[in-house]
């Protein structure tokens, strides 16, 4: 919307000095319809954006729960800054993912259920004392119990319990192994994004300058109308490339938080 209101507000003058000139016969009646043409058209699309946007914002206090009004932050600063070193990333990967966590915890318990199994493996007798009165007499014995087989060990469950264990061990590798992959992914997308940012910024210097020289040189006679429209059309376009790879930087951002199980550290 900030982009068509710019444009809108280059043509509006334009316009005006258009009328001027043609009043003066510098300029002959079509550079000034193709004038108000843009700006026709710039004004259209101005209101469609508007809207656009006062109906995201309504979806936004909705899913934010919200009735104050909301606020959009659009600078390239980010919330929690980023290690430029890989393996760093990796080892917060390794800490903070969830499924990790899960998976070490898996072990833990099976780790735990080897120890249980193995400590009944072992036969535990049992005694006690019988009193039993019969006939006024009072008969008192002792008694104990032993499980049966006494060799047996337990060994079939010990077995289990160290499958289990084994499984959880490799459901830990694999998810390390996809974690990596996941993570170099991630943080590649977020270099170029990033790298793409500070070369737009520079082009947007660039396409600026290149639009008030072709405008002060249509105004002095020294170009067409038509040069100034598509250095205008170039303009725009680039200044939504900008935006384009803005949005890219930050869902990339988001990306590699959600890899790194950073991300969780936002509600905190």
């Amino acid at each position: 919307m900030d982009i068509i209101q710019k444009a809108r507000a280059n043509i509006d003058s334009l316009v005006i000095i258009n009328q001027v000139r043609l009043k003066n016969q510098v300029i002959t009646p079509t550079d000034l319809f193709r004038a108000e043409l843009l700006a026709k058209q710039y004004t259209i699309q101005y209101n469609s954006i508007r809207q656009d946007l006062a109906n995201k914002r309504k979806e936004l206090k909705f899913l934010m729960g919200v009735q104050d009004s909301v606020s959009i932050d659009t600078s390239t600063d980010l919330i929690l800054t980023i290690p430029s070193n890989l393996d760093t990333l990796l080892n917060q990967s390794l800490q903070f993912r969830s499924d990790i966590q899960v998976a070490k915890s898996f072990i833990a318990v099976s780790s735990s259920n080897i120890k249980l199994q193995k400590s009944l493996a072992y036969p535990q007798p049992e005694l006690g004392i019988m009193y039993n009165p019969q006939n006024a007499i009072p008969y008192f014995g002792v008694s104990a119990t032993i499980d049966l087989p006494i060799f047996n060990h337990n060994q079939a469950e010990i077995k289990k319990a160290d499958i289990s264990k084994q499984q959880a061990e490799q459901n830990l590798q694999t998810i390390q192994s996809k974690i990596q992959t996941e993570l170099s992914v991630a943080y590649e997308d977020f270099v170029i994004q990033r790298l793409n940012i500070q070369y737009y910024k520079s082009v947007l210097e660039q396409s600026q300058t290149v639009l008030e020289n072709v405008k002060y040189a249509y105004l002095k006679g020294g170009t067409t109308i038509i040069d100034f429209l598509e250095a205008q059309r170039s303009w725009i376009e680039i200044q939504q490339q900008y935006n384009d790879v803005l949005q890219q930087y930050h869902q990339d951002y988001i990306q590699l938080l959600y890899v790194t199980g950073l991300i969780n550290q936002l509600a905190q």
